[in-house]
């Protein structure tokens, strides 16, 4: 009978299996969408820093010289690209892992360790 971590570990893979691997293309096109979104808070963080408080969404897009709705838009396509280039590449973060299984590391933690350092690379 399988251990619950390996039903755990079954199930995780079973799932990022359904998600299809990015092409070089899409990984282009998803890679520009976070630089602006990314961009974009970065001008918002030092807007914030001059006028000691968090700009409106107003004060922003009239930095950038966008509409609100530009700006919105262009920040939700980030995050919706991000979330895909992350979902997209856990195989990577598997395959990685299992290098490192047997140096007395949890697999379940070396995934977990792994799902968040791609989240914070992208």
């Amino acid at each position: 009978m399988p251990s619950p971590t390996t039903d755990l570990v079954r199930s995780y893979l079973k799932e990022i299996g359904r998600y299809p691997l990015l092409t070089p293309e899409q990984e282009i096109t998803n890679a520009r969408l976070v630089q602006q979104m990314m961009a974009i808070e970065e001008q918002r963080s030092n807007l914030a820093l001059q006028l000691n408080r968090e700009p409106t969404a107003r004060e922003l897009a009239t930095l950038l010289g966008q509409t609100e709705a530009e700006v919105q838009s262009i920040v939700q396509q980030g995050q919706k690209a991000k979330h895909k280039m992350v979902t997209d590449n856990l195989r990577l973060v598997v395959s990685v892992a299992k290098k490192y299984q047997n140096h007395n590391l949890d697999f379940l933690d070396l995934l977990q360790e792994g799902a968040l350092g791609l989240q914070r690379g992208i």
